[in-house]
């Protein structure tokens, strides 16, 4: 029997904890409030995110 490669393939992935996305978030909040007194743009670009990526759906 033949079995497919994609059941057995490895995956480094994690699910982030509920830690880790609020410290994310909290952290990304200061890095607006810094750029923010420095004059510069409050926003946190996304593609700038330091946000881990989100969960693949195509697996």
């Amino acid at each position: 029997m033949i079995w497919g490669l994609r059941a057995n393939k490895f995956n480094l992935y994690k699910e982030p904890t509920d830690d880790e996305i609020v410290f994310y978030k909290e952290l990304e909040e200061i890095q607006a409030m810094a750029a923010k007194a420095q004059g510069g743009n409050p926003q946190v670009s996304t593609s700038t995110s330091i946000l881990p990526p989100p969960t693949p759906s195509h697996f």
